[in-house]
């Protein structure tokens, strides 16, 4: 099975997320894991450390969207991203790439020609919220994911964050997406039951 990069700047990146939910740090390794198993899938090769930043720093902003006043959730965690991400040994335009997917991880889909770490960060966070594109994987490794990083009930407890978040910044892609039933494509997610009863 697929693990996470095991270097300094992978654990100052669980160190720097130490004060999030639970529920947030297991769904970013666990967007880590699936989107690392989907380029290998499909042949699209990434930066294990850039990819492991964007999964895990995706959701930054998540808990605290409730906050949030006229702002993108996914923005704001972007910029709080940026400034963890200004001792990282990654490279200017791996920095870009890692911001960039935080950024566009709520689109409805992220194209490969985007750029890999842009790409997968989307498809894994979209595999373990939605379970799109989950067939595509061995369902021994799925399980033994959520083994591994405890889902804590991550839609069941998110798709009401998100869907109070679009309501209160109307202009934002949350607001966007639940308009376009994002709430009903949660609940039909095969994670779903599981999620509410956890």
């Amino acid at each position: 099975m697929l693990t996470p990069p095991d270097t300094p700047f992978a654990r100052e990146l669980v160190e720097a997320c130490v004060e999030l939910d639970p529920m947030i740090v297991e769904h970013g390794y666990r967007s880590y894991l699936f989107g690392r198993a989907l380029g290998e899938a499909e042949g699209t090769d990434c930066d294990p450390e850039a990819l492991f930043a964007a999964t895990m720093l995706h959701d930054w902003a998540f808990m605290g969207m409730d906050e949030l006043d006229g702002e993108c959730f996914a923005w704001a965690g972007a910029k709080e991203a940026e400034q963890v991400l200004v001792s990282s040994p990654l490279s200017e335009s791996q920095r870009h790439d890692v911001l960039d997917a935080i950024c566009l991880h709520l689109n409805a889909a992220v194209p490969a020609e985007r750029g890999s770490i842009q790409h997968l960060a989307h498809d894994g966070i979209a595999l373990d919220v939605l379970g799109m594109r989950a067939w595509e994987l061995d369902r021994a490794g799925v399980r033994a994911a959520f083994e591994r990083h405890p889902r804590h009930g991550f839609t069941a407890r998110g798709e009401p964050l998100m869907r109070a978040h679009g309501q209160r910044v109307p202009g934002c892609r949350t607001a966007a997406l639940f308009s376009a039933s994002r709430g009903k494509m949660m609940r039909a997610s095969p994670w779903w039951r599981t999620d509410c009863e956890g």
